[in-house]
């Protein structure tokens, strides 16, 4: 953006919305840009991060919004006794009274709760689009009644174009727990569900496609080396700087370093990489010999066993 307003004699307090979509119009027209989209809120974001030092002298602009309508219903919408029963169905999933008399064994995890307030929600907006009235779905026993269930399935199935997708099969699952555990429905009806959802085929615990098409570049010797050295040359550049007030450029340049080093020493989900502390998960020491430390507790990782990864600086 910086070449285009230039071009036209534009200082950078000039800057404005009109500015920035001539830029992103020029961008699709005579661009490659796979995500002109995403590229447009990217640089107004960014733009309002430096925009906001009032030293800089930039006018903020206007992040823009892509979303479409909603794909979802309104819970507001549903019955209040449907919304109290979800409630207390994940309040019970979090046992957070132990030693209640009817406490869940083991809680679920943060991210798990998350993921079940989802998967309700999914399957509320199934049982709707799929006929179903707002003010007959009284709580989660509505949804895990043979019929409903078959209707959830259906309609998420026949939206997916017939394909087999994860979230689905993971779905029927939830469903089949909230019926066994919460609604302790018979063992009869239990079986017919457990029977309903083996017709959804598990996803299989491989690379996609598009995956596999990533990891092909690498396959050239040269993109591995560019690739494990990319983060030490992100590095020296960010040290060049340490006589300097760190920018918002500096400082992402020292967390793409750090993004792009660590996997390639362990693996780390993308929830743990993000949420990366110094000093607190990461010990980073400098000196010749030296050796750098990653920690993380066992209630931060899925499984639950600590993870260490240790690396001697040159």
């Amino acid at each position: 953006m910086g070449h285009c307003a230039s071009a036209k004699g534009i200082q950078p307090g000039g800057i404005n919305d009109e500015i920035i979509n001539e830029f992103i119009a020029a961008v699709r027209e005579g661009s490659l840009h796979q995500n002109p989209k995403a590229l447009h809120r990217q640089v107004t974001m960014i733009w309002n991060e430096a925009a906001r030092d009032p030293e800089v002298g930039l006018n903020p602009v206007t992040v823009p919004s892509f979303r479409g309508p909603p794909k979802r219903v309104d819970l507001s919408l549903l019955p209040n006794s449907f919304v109290a029963d979800r409630d207390s169905y994940l309040s019970w999933c979090a046992a957070t009274d132990p030693f209640a008399v009817d406490a869940r064994s083991r809680p679920l995890a943060a991210r798990t709760l998350k993921l079940s307030r989802d998967q309700i929600h999914a399957a509320v907006t199934a049982l709707i689009k799929s006929g179903t009235s707002l003010e007959s779905i009284q709580s989660l026993a509505d949804l895990v009644t043979a019929s409903n269930f078959k209707s959830i399935l259906r309609h998420r199935l026949a939206d997916a174009g017939g394909q087999q997708k994860s979230f689905n099969f993971y779905l029927a699952r939830a469903l089949v727990r909230i019926a066994q555990e919460w609604v302790k429905v018979d063992a009869s009806a239990l079986a017919e569900l457990k029977r309903l959802a083996s017709k959804l085929k598990a996803p299989k615990r491989d690379l996609t496609p598009k995956n596999r098409a990533c990891l092909r570049q690498f396959d050239d010797p040269q993109a591995l080396v560019r690739l494990t050295k990319l983060p030490e040359r992100l590095w020296q550049e960010v040290k060049s700087k340490k006589d300097e007030k760190p920018n918002f450029r500096t400082l992402a340049k020292a967390q793409a370093a750090l993004g792009i080093a660590i996997p390639t020493y362990l693996p780390v989900r993308p929830g743990n990489l993000s949420s990366l502390e110094f000093n607190t998960h990461l010990f980073v020491r400098t000196e010749p010999g030296a050796t750098s430390t990653l920690e993380l507790d066992s209630d931060e990782v899925k499984n639950k066993c600590s993870e260490a990864s240790c690396h001697s600086s040159g």
